[in-house]
């Protein structure tokens, strides 16, 4: 019952998407179109998302449905377990979803602004989706959660609307140093995850003295757990934009360019742990 529902309900949104945005299509254009194609990249990302979800989370804890509560407290950023990486990290996948579902949209030829909401839609509807999972399995139902998921959609929604927070953009950086297999269960390896708020420092302040800073490298400002996850790591690196390194009008190379964009590459950095001296490193890892 319970992986019927999950079915259904995925079911139900790829097929609004398909059918919402299908319909605009030239009655006359090839089947293997741009704009096919993207609807069915879309369709496998998003199920493939949902099938290691329930390898990874439900398969082996299935119960009636519960909303999720903990004797410790979670609060909003301040689980015992993960120290608030959990909550950032849906942030950033609906953030991530979202830009990712409007590229694809785009680059397969609809219009800018049908691709925007229809990617808010299901950027929203697999956050939804996963947290009726979590609701029946031993994680619970997590209103926060959903909380943080609109949260990151909407950033990437306002990026387009305000194009001066496109200088703000969030990345994300996962390099296990144990228990690494694959696929990755993201969440048994936190200290493994990064999420980066980056600043197109040459962009923020061209025509200014800032002129002469090289338009593709960026800084960063992360945010991490520790080993044993008693302590919060903050860091202060560099970023490399690669939009400004492989600048390119070819609209295929374009969106891969823009999709690997979205992740952290390693480069030189600093990290602060509470009671630590700051650790200072050529490249950051994890």
């Amino acid at each position: 019952m319970r992986k019927s529902l999950l079915i259904l309900m995925l079911y139900i949104q790829i097929v609004f998407a398909q059918d919402s945005l299908l319909y605009k299509n030239d009655e006359s254009s090839p089947f293997y179109s741009r704009k096919n194609l993207s609807i069915a990249f879309l369709s496998g990302a998003y199920a493939s998302t949902l099938v290691s979800g329930y390898y990874m989370w439900w398969r082996d804890g299935q119960r009636r449905f519960t909303f999720y509560s903990s004797e410790e407290g979670e609060g909003w950023l301040n689980d015992p377990y993960s120290k608030g990486i959990d909550k950032v990290g849906h942030f950033y996948t609906s953030y991530f979803f979202y830009k990712l579902s409007k590229n694809l949209l785009i680059w397969g030829g609809y219009p800018e602004d049908d691709s925007k909401l229809h990617a808010a839609i299901m950027s929203l509807g697999i956050g939804l989706v996963i947290e009726v999972g979590d609701g029946f399995s031993r994680f619970g139902f997590d209103y926060q959660d959903l909380v943080f998921n609109t949260i990151g959609l909407g950033y990437g929604y306002l990026q387009d609307v305000l194009p001066v927070l496109q200088n703000f953009n969030f990345k994300w950086s996962y390099i296990p140093t144990h228990d690494f297999h694959f696929p990755p269960n993201l969440t048994s390896t936190y200290e493994a995850h990064i999420y980066w708020l980056t600043v197109d420092v040459h962009n923020l302040f061209q025509n200014t003295f800032m002129n002469f800073y090289p338009e593709y490298l960026q800084l960063g400002i992360g945010y991490s757990v520790s080993d044993d996850y008693k302590r919060r790591e903050y860091l202060i690196g560099l970023d490399f934009n690669l939009d400004k390194i492989f600048s390119t009008n070819n609209q295929d190379w374009k969106l891969i360019i823009d999709t690997a964009n979205m992740l952290h590459y390693p480069a030189p950095g600093v990290k602060f742990q509470s009671g630590r001296k700051p650790d200072y490193r050529f490249f950051i890892f994890n």
